[in-house]
């Protein structure tokens, strides 16, 4: 076997350790856990990591978790090939610290995996923009307790993207622990998200950036829903460009896609990426100056994008929460939770 992969877990410590028998490129590596329940997520995930015969370290805290035991198994994709062995169960007792996708956000608040939102702009950027959602709002107040969080009305219509489920401010959004709280799932028949604005419509123009902390949790299942956060044209001409970061269903990975600024062609990718699974928290950033996309996650680079569809006209910074780009049922029961920590906005100098 060219890598040999070995895990560890201690208290809430993930640490793997990566080598191969020569100098190589492993084109994508990580754990994979497995919960009590049998479901599983990817714990992390790296993309064109140089490997050779010294071992690579990398740790990773997993937050908070449900006690239970639960598997972590390395997996690796080398030269078209997928490998996935080598699984090290552990046990989480009642109190202890593990991965935050578990907890259900609808029992008595708990110290929430929350990071203070950053006090100042970056270095060469003013902040144009910042909540972090300290102020409680009940399920049908976040409207008047958030006036500048915009959406798109409260509706039972099937108006989705795919016109499967319905946006609803007042059914959805509420805010808790510092946290807002999307909870999407299917009201009166009807599967229901919402789509978030921040800033009151802001149109911002190339030179701005765009951040937000994120993480999904569900008790049930997410499946049949996803999360769409983009950089819209103010116009709603479409082949004024589209930026997607991060965007995926709920129960695989998020990704990332610049539409092309073709009319007529809108619909295809100029540029796509992996991003990071839903259950953990992340911090996900779109940076956008004239003739370049950065994206970033959790403080690194994921991917740049310098083609002819980088947007150059004014665009709103959104987030839709709503039905998969499929056609298989959605169960009665589907739902979860899709919590922000905070928005920001920044405008470079």
């Amino acid at each position: 076997m060219p890598v040999h992969p070995t895990v560890t877990v201690d208290g809430t410590r993930l640490t793997e350790r990566w080598s191969s028998d020569v100098d190589r490129s492993c084109d994508v590596l990580g754990v994979l856990i497995t919960r009590p329940d049998g479901s599983s997520y990817d714990a992390t995930r790296r993309t064109a990591v140089p490997l050779g015969a010294a071992p690579r370290t990398f740790t990773t805290d997993l937050g908070e978790l449900e006690a239970g035991t639960y598997r972590a198994e390395p997996f690796h994709l080398l030269g078209g090939s997928w490998s996935l062995g080598g699984a090290v169960p552990f046990t989480v007792g009642s109190g202890e610290r593990g991965h935050a996708g578990a907890r259900d956000p609808r029992a008595a608040p708990a110290a929430l995996a929350v990071s203070a939102m950053p006090a100042t702009a970056r270095t060469g950027w003013v902040r144009v923009y910042a909540e972090d959602f300290t102020t409680y709002a009940a399920r049908g107040q976040f409207q008047a307790k958030y006036p500048a969080v915009k959406d798109y009305g409260n509706s039972t219509v099937k108006q989705d993207t795919f016109r499967r489920g319905a946006y609803n401010a007042a059914a959805t959004m509420s805010a808790h622990d510092s946290v807002a709280d999307c909870h999407f799932r299917v009201v009166d028949g009807v599967p229901t998200g919402n789509v978030i604005v921040p800033h009151d419509w802001f149109n911002a123009t190339p030179g701005h950036r765009f951040e937000m902390r994120y993480r999904v949790t569900s008790s049930t299942s997410p499946n049949g829903f996803k999360m769409a956060a983009m950089l819209w044209p103010s116009s709603d001409v479409w082949a004024e460009g589209e930026v997607d970061y991060p965007e995926g269903d709920f129960t695989g990975r998020q990704q990332g896609f610049v539409h092309r600024t073709i009319a007529g062609r809108e619909d295809e990718n100029a540029h796509w990426f992996n991003g990071a699974s839903n259950w953990a928290w992340h911090t996900a950033a779109i940076e956008w100056t004239r003739g370049l996309l950065v994206f970033t996650l959790d403080g690194r680079e994921v991917s740049r994008y310098s083609g002819s569809s980088v947007p150059t006209t004014p665009h709103q910074w959104r987030l839709q929460v709503e039905t998969e780009l499929n056609h298989e049922p959605i169960a009665s029961t589907a739902g979860g939770h899709l919590e922000i920590d905070y928005f920001v906005i920044e405008r470079k100098r």
